[in-house]
């Protein structure tokens, strides 16, 4: 192997490192992130998407969030709680409410995604 390829090889394992650093803190802020969304009566969270599986997230990857119980109308409250833990990471927050879900869709991500339950 080249110099120019083992730079390279290094190189790109240092990024892949760091990625994978930053969607375990991101995994770990979950359940406060979870926490601040429940005072505004949200009664379930399903995380799914690229965050969950390791090899999958790269840097332009965002947080795919469906929301149980809230109000339509407190939908940009919960954006911005989501958000503002996210800030320190440059990730974007994609949050939605499970009433604007199709039934089928909300099914598949139970199968496949990661939900924290609050009673």
């Amino acid at each position: 192997m080249t110099i120019f390829r083992e730079n390279y090889e290094k190189k790109k394992a240092q990024r892949l490192l760091a990625l994978e650093n930053k969607r375990q803190a991101i995994l770990k802020m979950l359940p406060d992130i979870a926490c601040s969304l429940k005072k505004i009566n949200v009664s379930l969270i399903l995380v799914h998407g690229s965050i969950l599986r390791p090899g999958s997230f790269h840097a332009r990857c965002d947080l795919d969030m469906i929301l149980f119980g809230a109000q339509i109308q407190k939908w940009y409250p919960l954006c911005k709680i989501v958000d503002d833990y996210l800030s320190p990471f440059d990730i974007n927050p994609d949050v939605r409410l499970s009433q604007d879900l199709s039934t089928s869709f909300i099914n598949n991500v139970i199968k496949l995604g990661m939900p924290f339950i609050y009673f």
